[in-house]
């Protein structure tokens, strides 16, 4: 794995040099300003090409190149037409779906979650991502039984994102896409994927109440006379002796300010 996210670095890196015109190729200067020139950087390509998808690990035999998928809708038949469906041993694993880079397509755009889970419950592909060469988001079909549960919060959001402020997150994210992470179990990478990010939600719930709790506290503590406020502080929990640490003073806005030196308690 180590070594896939090493390639998986050095293929954004490249990819990236290649959007700002840096990239040249037998004395041709590549950029990246449409879909197809992303797509150029992305397809199975011939054997030795440095593609996002010889990077993962797939082959030929391991991809759908823009299939038809017909759905019927209502009385007509509409032919949807994804990118790229990863596959492992002919079951779809997950959607691949590419757009413009910037200033192309904005990935939080509402149409292409939809257009994206359109493509996953069509081809009942459990893990779907969107990909602009500088970000990326991955989301999940939550209208497959075992991602059911996951339906309210995570219909139209992504479980994971990632942007080329942050390369290492964008290569962990890719790296949930590739055969040997989808091999075994596809629909488990979604379930953990997803309660991956329940937790972080949750856990950024906590911190913020908790966060909020400690201004409240100090504003009905900030009139008590200065003698009495490291009394008053110490009775409480042990956020607030992590803030303590972290702060060298604390106006109190009456008698002037008590001084915390780093060392204090």
């Amino acid at each position: 794995m180590n070594d896939l996210k090493e390639q998986l670095s050095k293929y954004l890196n490249d990819l990236w040099q290649a959007a700002n015109g840096k990239m040249k190729v037998g004395g041709v200067t590549y950029q990246i300003s449409t879909e197809k020139d992303l797509e150029r950087h992305v397809k199975i390509g011939a054997e030795g090409d440095t593609t996002l998808l010889r990077v993962l690990g797939y082959t030929a035999n391991d991809i759908e190149d823009h299939p038809t998928l017909p759905v019927e809708v209502g009385r007509q038949v509409l032919n949807l037409e994804p990118d790229y469906v990863l596959l492992h041993q002919r079951k779809p694993t997950a959607i691949l779906e590419l757009k413009a880079p910037p200033p192309g397509e904005d990935l939080n755009d509402p149409r292409w979650v939809k257009q994206l889970r359109s493509y996953c419950v069509a081809r009942n592909a459990p893990i779907g991502v969107l990909f602009n060469g500088v970000e990326v988001r991955l989301y999940i079909n939550t209208e497959m039984k075992k991602l059911e549960r996951f339906a309210e919060r995570f219909r139209d959001e992504p479980v994971a994102a990632g942007s080329q402020s942050n390369v290492k997150r964008m290569v962990d994210i890719l790296a949930n896409i590739s055969p040997g992470s989808l091999r075994n179990d596809p629909v488990a990478v979604a379930v953990r994927l997803g309660g991956k990010r329940l937790k972080e939600i949750i856990k950024e719930g906590i911190d913020l109440a908790r966060q909020q709790a400690i201004v409240e506290r100090i504003e009905q503590i900030k009139n008590v006379p200065p003698d009495y406020l490291l009394h008053a502080i110490a009775g409480e929990d042990d956020a607030w002796g992590d803030m303590i640490k972290s702060l060298r003073s604390i106006n109190c806005g009456l008698r002037g300010s008590v001084h915390l030196s780093p060392g204090d308690p």
